[in-house]
């Protein structure tokens, strides 16, 4: 072999060794995120209320939890309008407060409710391991009349510990009103028609009666019509 060109081949493989040896291998960079990614916005449920109004011709009873299980604190009569602020998971029953800020939970199927009850919050604060138990329909010890509004439409017998009693002989029907605190702060009240009981001012009264509720035009209160003084006897 031709010793000259074996002299450049070798001069050729050292030039393309030390080429190979100068080329800069590519390093990987990190590169900004020219589109900004999308994030989840937690959103916020909006506390809806709304105003509903008694759907029944006859008062109906204020309970402390949603369903009939619940004690009766209280009644709203017939035509009483509210404010619903809360409801149950199945919407049959719905929180409430009256104009006066009394609250608790009325069924909702004895309402007119003027609105998407859905869009209303679900409440569930309520005692769910409580449930009371119906008060019997007699009664073993007098109760006080503001205490027994789980007895409406019943006959009963409660007391009044101190009666206010005002006989208004100028005002249509000359009623005597006998209440458990002076007017208008009263929840319950015993009214008599044209006759003048107010003797019994200032005395422990106990009173039997079909217990009703009536709307004095904020809230729904208690009621027992007098007709005999058979109804009426002073208590200790």
């Amino acid at each position: 072999m031709n010793t000259k060109w074996v002299s450049q081949l070798g001069i050729l493989i050292v030039l393309l060794s030390a080429c190979s040896r100068n080329i800069p291998t590519p390093i990987a960079t990190a590169t900004s995120n020219l589109f900004p990614t999308e994030t989840s916005v937690p959103i916020t449920p909006i506390k809806l209320e709304l105003n509903a109004c008694v759907a029944t011709e006859e008062a109906i009873r204020i309970r402390s939890g949603p369903g009939t299980d619940y004690e009766a604190i209280g009644a709203l009569a017939a035509g009483a309008c509210i404010t619903i602020l809360g409801r149950s998971p199945d919407s049959s029953w719905v929180y409430m407060a009256t104009a006066d800020d009394f609250t608790g939970w009325v069924a909702a199927w004895l309402l007119t409710i003027d609105g998407d009850l859905s869009k209303v919050a679900v409440r569930d604060d309520f005692d769910h391991n409580v449930a009371a138990t119906e008060t019997p329909p007699f009664q073993s010890v007098v109760q006080l009349c503001t205490n027994i509004a789980n007895l409406l439409g019943s006959t009963v017998t409660c007391k009044i510990e101190t009666a206010y009693c005002v006989y208004l002989p100028d005002v249509d029907g000359s009623p005597t009103f006998c209440t458990e605190k002076p007017y208008p702060s009263h929840l319950f009240q015993f009214v008599v028609f044209g006759e003048d009981w107010s003797e019994y001012n200032g005395l422990c009264m106990t009173v039997t009666g079909l217990l009703e509720s009536y709307f004095n035009g904020q809230k729904g209160l208690l009621q027992i019509v007098g007709h005999d003084r058979s109804q009426v006897s002073a208590c200790e």
